[in-house]
């Protein structure tokens, strides 16, 4: 899933749903959950809303203990044995181990996607077997047993069994640890290796043919070269002269009197010739 840590969540689940046990709902639960989660992933990444359409989930393992009475008084025994026998004595045997497992699962979880890797079980294994190896040489080492059998009494010697107890705890967590990556699924999820992308050839472009060299004509051969690419087989291009353009002619000047007082001083000349006339 971009920008985010892709921890392949679908894929998961559709691994354990292909390889879930038959005896119980445990697997089944797992893969709802990360079904559920890469929804919610989904929905965030496309901002879409929040669908009103919900499976019903998987109760985990203690509740489906109690729910297996048939009536109200088995129940009740049965919530009895879960929260006072079960829990406190798988606390005593393996609390240690089960917190340490949660443990370091949850940092793999965490730092290993983001280094674009997938999780594996095998280096949990791998470090219970060499904790093991180490603890059991120590053991044979030391001088002193961890229980000293003496014919009267019983000795425990309190500091080497807590450092034996931590040993086995130690070792058990880290075989937890393994089972745990394999019920989250990450057996099937396939480490993805990057792959080349295939580079398209260029196209090849055929070089330009270059031009036959153009002889310029000689001073020798009649014809006078031009230096600049002519040959000599064609006649220069005559020169035309661009036409000349014309000058305006200046506007007439315009008369100094007017038609309309030339015909006005002829109306009034005519009356005195008339009376110089009949004078």
């Amino acid at each position: 899933m971009s920008g985010k840590v892709d921890r392949h969540e679908r894929e998961r689940a559709n691994w354990i749903l292909a390889h879930e046990s038959t005896h119980s709902l445990s697997d089944r639960r797992r893969a709802n959950d990360l079904k559920r989660r890469a929804a919610r992933l989904d929905r965030a990444e496309s901002g879409a809303a929040e669908s009103s359409f919900h499976e019903g989930r998987i109760p985990w393992v203690g509740s489906r203990f109690i729910s297996h009475g048939e009536d109200s008084k088995e129940k009740g025994f049965r919530s009895l044995t879960l929260f006072f026998v079960l829990i406190p004595l798988t606390a005593l045997v393996a609390g240690p181990a089960l917190a340490l497992a949660g443990a370091l699962y949850g940092l793999a979880w965490w730092w290993v996607p983001s280094k674009g890797r997938v999780l594996r079980g095998w280096p949990f294994y791998l470090a219970a077997v060499a904790a093991g190896a180490v603890g059991w040489l120590l053991v044979r080492i030391a001088p002193f047993s961890v229980i000293l059998l003496w014919p009267r009494h019983l000795e425990l010697y309190v500091p080497m069994t807590a450092a034996v107890y931590a040993w086995a705890q130690t070792v058990l967590g880290l075989v937890l640890a393994g089972v745990r990556v394999r019920q989250g699924g990450w057996n099937g999820v396939r480490a993805a290796k990057a792959k080349k992308t295939p580079s398209m050839p260029a196209p090849a472009v055929p070089k330009a043919a270059k031009a036959p060299a153009i002889p310029t004509a000689k001073s020798g051969d009649g014809v006078q070269g031009t230096g600049s690419g002519e040959s000599a087989d064609r006649p220069p291009k005559p020169k035309v002269k661009a036409p000349a353009i014309p000058e305006p002619s200046a506007p007439e000047p315009e008369p100094l009197w007017d038609d309309e007082e030339e015909i006005e001083w002829e109306a009034d000349a005519a009356p005195a010739e008339e009376e110089g006339a009949r004078k």
